[in-house]
């Protein structure tokens, strides 16, 4: 039987990427559908005006991170680390910097003990499950990511991504009726929410996986 291409989509930073402005897009798949990010320049001029407000806004240290990590991750760290300067228990930016370290050579380890912090800190924290999964998965630990996917599930059963993922590695093991089952439910959410093209992708891997027609 020919297998499918792993792809695994990660949640990877916290905080709305279109920083500041107010919008209605919570999911990764949303966001890309419907938004682009606002300009570096737009979202600085935010984030100055946040921290003159409130210097300790630990929300504003992540966006900002999280826009600059769009462009330079080196540059993202220090505004992660000043949220944990200001508040040692904040889940995500222990999860940011987690992210920033599965973006960097030979940083997995660093990453899986920065989201492992994130779930310490917070245990409802789907994100974090979710890229400790994507991370673990990557490593081919597949029985231990299906865990970390099905706890984020657990606290947010909404998560379309998640059961897309779960299905993959469902798929890695063999499981092709609990691969079909996650890659239904991510579907379903997909047309619930009118992301038509993750419903087309989705569509596109079950008729794959129902056909034996793809592989690793």
């Amino acid at each position: 039987m020919r297998r499918l291409t792993i792809f695994f989509l990660c949640v990877f930073l916290v905080g709305n990427h279109d920083i500041f402005a107010q919008t209605n897009y919570s999911t990764y798949e949303e966001y890309f559908e419907k938004i682009n990010p606002t300009s570096f320049k737009e979202a600085e001029d935010e984030f100055s005006k946040a921290v003159v407000l409130n210097p300790n806004d630990i929300v504003a240290y992540n966006k900002m991170g999280s826009r600059i990590a769009l462009d330079d991750g080196d540059q993202a760290m220090p505004f992660f680390q000043k949220a944990i300067e200001i508040n040692p228990h904040d889940t995500d930016a222990y999860n940011n910097i987690g992210s920033m370290y599965a973006r960097s050579l030979n940083g997995e380890e660093k990453a899986i003990s920065y989201y492992k912090k994130a779930i310490e800190m917070n245990p409802l924290n789907p994100d974090a499950y979710i890229n400790l999964g994507s991370i673990l998965s990557a490593k081919r630990q597949y029985e231990q990511a299906i865990d970390y996917f099905k706890k984020a599930i657990s606290i947010n059963p909404d998560l379309a991504y998640a059961h897309y993922n779960l299905g993959f590695l469902y798929h890695s093991l063999g499981q092709e009726v609990e691969a079909t089952q996650s890659f239904e439910k991510a579907k379903v959410i997909y047309e619930r929410k009118g992301l038509d093209r993750w419903v087309r992708m989705t569509e596109t891997v079950l008729f794959s996986v129902n056909n034996k027609e793809i592989k690793n």
